[in-house]
């Protein structure tokens, strides 16, 4: 329902581009929204005799819109802003370069599930006792009660539905008791579970060594490594990385997507672990939606992937890695149809 906030604070303004790629909806609109709401926040805006989904591209506090025609927009539940405000000053800059809809550049920066609301974290209630065991009182009818009760002592901290199903009506009957604490957790899928490694860090060869000291020392924004098959180029691409980490920097490395095999991708998590994230397109939907949101967040600081990679939300980039870069693979067939090695260079800059 959108109509007015009952909330408190000082109402702002949010310059909203609704998600409609359309020439005729390609602009600002100025919609009411709460204190407190930052640019790059996904909204549903009413737009139209219908609610739409948006993006928040800056907030004001005033409008030259009359009062009477403002109406409210309502942000997502994704708990921070989904792209930062590196990403919008990239899409808007695409949008001037490629001469397309901002709706569809925005697009690109969200897993597509993600902006139908097709899919969102998965989270589960967890049980845990709240209460010594010893310390409840339980009468000879709540067999279920107690069973629940005991079960916990014993296992500790277990999944709702899971007690609930062993001891039918106990989780509800606990909690109110005082007995149980709840708390909902969320649930990473991830796709490459185990393959968190302990690969030693690789000693670069002597021509290895001199051309990522070359890179580093050069001030250039853009530096071309080149060599053939199997002569050590990733070595160099992992230790640029690996730097980048050690300086509280991410990094992206977009490969072809031919080339992201069980075994490259089995390298980069036993060289990075859990601070990799993998972005391509024979993940699930929810997978996809996990490892974008882990980059979001910060807990990785890795993106690797094919082309769509390139516009992760990271914050603090040091290096952006294109591999193979001549692949037909890095253009984009479909409206926007940019180059990956583009994007990657304003980015950079």
């Amino acid at each position: 329902v959108c109509g007015e906030g009952d909330g408190e604070g000082k109402d702002m303004i949010a310059e909203v581009i609704v998600d409609i790629a359309a020439g005729e909806t390609d602009r600002i609109f100025d919609y009411l929204c709460d204190d407190g709401t930052e640019a790059g926040t996904r909204v549903r805006a009413p737009f139209g005799g219908k609610v739409v989904p948006g993006f928040v591209m800056r907030v004001k506090e005033s409008t030259d819109v009359p009062p009477e025609k403002l109406k409210r927009v309502f942000p997502s539940p994704d708990g921070m802003p989904a792209l930062n405000r590196e990403c919008l000053y990239l899409a808007e800059k695409l949008t001037a370069r490629y001469r397309v809809p901002k709706a569809l550049v925005l697009r690109l920066f969200l897993p597509a599930e993600m902006r139908t609301g097709k899919v969102r974290e998965l989270k589960k209630t967890y049980v845990s006792l709240a209460l010594p065991l010893e310390e409840m009182a339980f009468p000879k009818t709540a067999k279920n009660q107690r069973g629940a009760a005991e079960y916990l002592a014993g296992h500790g901290e277990t999944e709702s539905g899971f007690l609930n199903g062993l001891f039918p009506g106990s989780v509800a009957a606990l909690e109110k008791k005082g007995y149980v604490r709840t708390e909902k957790k969320q649930l990473l899928r991830d796709p490459y579970k185990g393959l968190e490694g302990t690969a030693p860090g690789h000693v670069l060869t002597p021509d290895q060594s001199a051309a990522e000291e070359k890179i580093l020392s050069d001030g250039r924004t853009v530096q071309l490594l080149h060599g053939v098959t199997g002569s050590g180029k990733t070595e160099i691409y992992l230790s640029l990385i690996a730097r980048c980490l050690k300086e509280g920097k991410s990094a992206i490395f977009l490969v072809p997507e031919i080339s992201l095999t069980p075994q490259m991708l089995s390298q980069l998590r036993a060289r990075f672990g859990r601070n990799a994230a993998i972005m391509h397109s024979g993940l699930s939907a929810g997978e996809r939606f996990d490892e974008w949101w882990r980059l979001r967040t910060g807990e990785a600081k890795i993106a690797i992937g094919a082309r769509s990679a390139v516009f992760v939300p990271l914050e603090n980039i040091g290096v952006i890695i294109v591999d193979e870069e001549h692949d037909s693979s890095y253009a984009s067939e479909s409206a926007p149809r940019y180059n990956t090695f583009d994007v990657a260079y304003l980015r950079a800059k």
